[in-house]
């Protein structure tokens, strides 16, 4: 019976060892792949950097920073739709991301969703409310909904 036990906490032991080591390893490739999609994405090269970004979203899938980055990229090539799916994921994962709602409001008012972009502008403001360039556009998308209630 001693010797069940003493062999059963030594494979328990070898497994949360071994656990270990691969959960380092993937923090180890999650920031190498995030560093170098974010390198792509400022030297302009996006689809690389999309491929960089969508590895480190199924490494750290809870990590809102690759979701960010992905809408950053979709945004920029035009896939709007997909842009808006990545920063509600951002957003989901901590609701407290002011450039989530940021660039959310963004493209909801690029859409012409001006309730949806007036909203979110605010939910951003409530998170950081001395950004001044979310202030204007609030106050710009807020003029927006007015000019649409009255046709």
């Amino acid at each position: 019976m001693r010797k069940e036990i003493k062999y059963l906490l030594l494979i328990f032991t070898v497994a949360l060892c071994s656990s270990n080591v691969i959960w380092a390893n993937s923090q180890e490739d999650f920031k190498r792949h995030f560093q170098q999609g974010v390198e792509l994405f400022e030297q302009n090269k996006l689809d690389e950097a999309l491929t960089k970004f969508k590895f480190c979203a199924k490494l750290s899938p809870d990590n809102p920073e690759p979701f960010f980055h992905l809408g950053r990229i979709h945004e920029q090539q035009n896939r709007l739709i997909n842009a808006m799916d990545a920063y509600e994921t951002v957003i989901k994962l901590n609701p407290s991301h002011f450039l989530g709602h940021k660039y959310l409001a963004g493209l909801y008012y690029k859409k012409n969703m001006f309730r949806d972009a007036l909203k979110t502008y605010n939910r951003a403001l409530q998170i950081q409310p001395d950004d001044s360039e979310t202030t204007t556009s609030s106050e710009t998308c807020s003029l927006n909904c007015a000019i649409i209630l009255r046709h």
